[in-house]
């Protein structure tokens, strides 16, 4: 195991006034249902992404009852290089807090993909059900881990369209347009428009391939799955922009643009969203979580990702459970967090397993029992 988070220390965070653990390279966290289990994997996200993935709500709600703070501690790195002392806290009312070695960050962005993480979720059905938001999630989650270009790129896009739609909906109101104050604004949105869909098109093409392989493994080679990205078709975001300007005049806001972008799954040449079956959809998405695994750990010259897996058992069943151990529980993994309300079917499943790790898995497994 190469880099991995080594403890962490809970302090007035959800359900923990203050919890401390120290971690192996697969982590397991049992017990019942509101004891906190996906809470601590909240936390290590957290330390990874510099915000919440479970529970998107205010963020002050992760405070515990009657406190006004809540901070996050860990230590993350690798034997052989030395450990980095990561903390991340909220004081009620002011801004979020984040230091490096006791060092604060001036922007949260530049700690992205310093702790690299790839998370399974049941919430991550969205991906293959929901609409473009989600996959254009999936994908800003991906790519920000490895490309500092394309987040600052994401995150100009981002507010260069919030005044171009204002300007657009100013345009309704009064009647009148600033030609050189929207050429202005398109040149800029279609300068960080295409770095955002180069890069994008860069990604999808190395994913399909990770995609198609564990789909294949994941469906014993009876079917074959396959992702597309589908944007503006055009070599230039510019003259889509021109082009959909009295459209966009007339409703208020940008119709074109890379904040458009979706992802096209498919097994068998059909739309999983449409006619994948549940069965379908749950391997689909295994494959392209493992598949933003190995994008994650190619772009970071093999820094592996910390994989957090939340109630799988309940939402996946277990032959497929037993199939994703199977993958992960090998060296080209790193460390492991899992969570679940049985400690049976967690030994069961890698009872089953097959991977180099499960050959010595007692000397690399803990069981954090949670009550």
């Amino acid at each position: 195991m190469t880099d991995y988070l080594r403890e962490i220390q809970l302090i007035n965070f959800k359900n923990f006034d203050n919890f401390e653990a120290q971690f192996s390279q697969i982590n397991c966290f049992v017990g019942r249902n509101g004891v906190g289990k996906t809470n601590i994997l909240e936390a290590i996200h957290y330390l990874a992404m510099c915000k919440p993935y479970f529970y998107h709500n205010y963020e002050e709600d992760n405070i515990r009852f009657e406190e006004n703070f809540f901070a996050i501690h860990g230590h993350y790195g690798s034997d052989e290089a030395g450990f980095n002392k990561f903390s991340c806290s909220l004081k009620s009312g002011e801004k979020k807090r984040f230091r490096s070695n006791d060092t604060p960050y001036s922007r949260l962005s530049e700690h992205i993909g310093i702790m690299p993480i790839v998370v399974v979720s049941p919430s991550d059905h969205v991906i293959i059900s929901g609409g473009g938001d989600n996959q254009r999630t999936f994908i800003n989650y991906t790519l920000s881990q490895c490309d500092k270009e394309y987040l600052e790129a994401v995150k100009d896009y981002t507010k260069t369209l919030e005044i171009r739609n204002k300007i657009l909906k100013n345009a309704q109101y009064e009647r009148t347009l600033d030609n050189n104050q929207l050429d202005g604004i398109d040149y800029l949105m279609a300068l960080y428009g295409n770095k955002i869909r180069k890069k994008r098109h860069e990604l999808c093409d190395e994913l399909s391939q990770s995609v198609k392989h564990y789909y294949e493994i994941l469906s014993s080679n009876m079917e074959t799955a396959d992702l597309k990205y589908e944007t503006f078709e055009a070599d230039d975001m510019l003259p889509i922009l021109q082009t959909n300007l009295s459209r966009d005049l007339s409703i208020g806001y940008t119709t074109a643009g890379v904040h458009k972008d979706k992802l096209i799954f498919t097994i068998n040449g059909k739309n999983v969203r449409n006619f994948g079956s549940q069965g379908q959809q749950k391997s689909y998405l295994l494959s392209l979580k493992l598949a933003q695994f190995d994008y994650i750990c190619r772009q970071q010259n093999g820094r592996k990702p910390i994989l957090l897996l939340d109630d799988i058992f309940d939402k996946f069943d277990f032959r497929r459970v037993c199939q994703l151990l199977n993958l992960i529980s090998c060296e080209d993994f790193g460390q492991i967090f899992i969570t679940d309300t049985h400690l049976n079917r967690i030994e069961e499943a890698f009872a089953h397993s097959e991977g180099s790790l499960s050959q010595d898995i007692n000397k690399k497994m803990q069981i954090l029992l949670l009550e």
